[in-house]
């Protein structure tokens, strides 16, 4: 894609609304005078700030131009951090620590899912230590220990423990890193569903850091 598709696209998506207001008569004429119908030709837009009086247009554009900078500006950094993020994970030795680096120091607060996001590991792994768990590795762990089976304890008990050492490692709670207050809530009332059903997590040794949940 050349330059100017890449001007005409960009203008599209701001005369269209994508970018702020396009109310008032000079985003109408911009809308409605793009087309020659005896030839079947669109005016692309480019040339149409060149050749109509719309000053009104051009001001607002700008002004959309400086939220399209400071996007980009945003997407570059994020990358860069989630490329840093990757780098850090391999050198500790933990590769699989990559996500939640970028998530712990993207450059700006993410837009999270609105609900839990089942596909990504670590979501599913927190939400069970904190709904059955009362917030404990130490708690989830032993319970794999004593009465899960053997896939649990070759498969389950290394992840928990490499969230558990990432937890410390960067002193945050997966909790608050992965979940929104809603989530939050609605993981509280599972909790509190479970025990009513009579679920009782291990009893937590004296002594024992619990790590519930905040």
């Amino acid at each position: 894609m050349n330059l100017q598709d890449r001007v005409e696209r960009i203008l599209i998506q701001m005369v269209e609304g994508e970018w702020g207001d396009v109310t008032g008569p000079d985003f109408y004429i911009l809308r409605t005078e793009d087309y020659l119908t005896d030839a079947d030709v669109v005016i692309p837009l480019q040339w149409m700030l060149c050749t109509k009086h719309v000053s009104q247009a051009r001001q607002a554009i700008r002004r959309m131009v400086r939220d399209v900078r400071q996007a980009l500006d945003g997407v570059e950094a994020l990358l860069d951090t989630i490329d840093a993020a990757e780098a850090e994970a391999t050198a500790t030795g933990h590769s699989n620590w990559a996500p939640l680096l970028a998530i712990l120091k993207a450059p700006f607060p993410l837009e999270r899912p609105e609900v839990c996001d089942p596909s990504f590991l670590p979501c599913l792994v927190v939400m069970l230590r904190d709904v059955l768990f009362d917030g404990s590795w130490e708690t989830h762990n032993r319970w794999i220990e004593e009465q899960g089976g053997d896939e649990q304890r070759a498969q389950n008990l290394p992840i928990n423990r490499s969230l558990q050492q990432f937890e410390e490692t960067y002193g945050v709670n997966l909790t608050d890193l992965l979940f929104s207050e809603r989530d939050k809530a609605e993981h509280e009332a599972m909790r509190e569903e479970y025990r009513r059903q009579g679920w009782k997590p291990p009893r937590s040794q004296e002594g024992e850091d619990t790590g519930s949940i905040r």
